[in-house]
């Protein structure tokens, strides 16, 4: 009588150790500590639907709830290198931007439908296809005006029409940020175009055109002048210039 005494306490106290095992084991794998602007978003297995919980302890119950990741509450503005945009005609712009705001407000969805991890590359990708989106309603010429001073023409930036173009772009971007990125990742993002850096050789193509532009109208009004035809004018400026170079080279000799 007193043996089977003995046994039910023996296997009364194994049976309690193991549960009390069990539960630290429990309490160590699934507890878990949340900093302040963070949040863990985790997922049912059973169900499969995601959860968010936020800063302070909690408990993950093991082999139901497995965490995805933790999403950082703070905004994380910052400043990308210049991307560059082809506009209409080919001619590539430099477009110097911001990212004044980055901010969760959807932990869930910032987990479940992007790689969080890369979420700075994926929001610069998509902010550089909606530039070329907007961008590519220009061209080269739209940017640059030719002017004459004292006689001698030059090919000037149109300060005007590049700030208006920047405040149009940069209004049009934000509201496809918001309609996209915000309603679709759970990420706020604001950005603030600070300039259209054209390339030097944008100014070099424009004189060429409006020298392009000017021989053609001399060669107009001297066929007008002469009452023939355009063509003949043309191909005698060819030849004289071709006499003239031989002239030259055999001069030369």
């Amino acid at each position: 009588m007193e043996l089977g005494l003995i046994e039910s306490l023996v296997i009364f106290a194994l049976l309690s150790l193991t549960a009390i095992i069990i539960v630290i084991i429990f309490f160590k794998t699934g507890k878990k500590e949340i900093n302040p602007n963070e949040a863990l978003v985790y997922k049912n297995q059973w169900t499969g639907k995601a959860k968010v919980k936020m800063a302070g302890t909690t408990i993950l119950t093991p082999g139901i709830n497995k965490e995805i990741t933790r999403v950082s509450l703070k905004d994380e503005p910052h400043d990308p290198a210049e991307t560059k945009i082809n506009l209409s005609d080919g001619t590539e712009i430099g477009v110097d931007y911001v990212i004044t705001k980055q901010k969760v407000v959807d932990p869930i969805k910032s987990a479940i439908e992007i790689n969080y991890e890369d979420r700075d590359k994926i929001i610069r990708k998509r902010i550089e296809v909606f530039f070329q989106d907007e961008l590519v309603k220009y061209s080269g010429k739209s940017f640059v005006l030719e002017e004459k001073e004292n006689g001698k023409k030059t090919i000037k930036k149109k300060d005007e029409e590049l700030k208006l173009a920047m405040e149009t772009t940069e209004t049009a971007v934000n509201r496809k940020i918001k309609d996209t990125i915000e309603k679709n990742w759970g990420i706020e993002v604001e950005i603030g175009i600070e300039n259209f850096n054209l390339p030097p050789k944008l100014l070099e193509v424009a004189e060429e055109a409006a020298t392009a532009v000017t021989e053609g109208e001399r060669i107009k009004i001297k066929a007008q002048n002469a009452g023939v035809d355009v063509k003949w004018v043309f191909l005698g400026d060819i030849i004289t210039d071709a006499i003239r170079a031989y002239k030259g080279e055999k001069g030369g000799k």
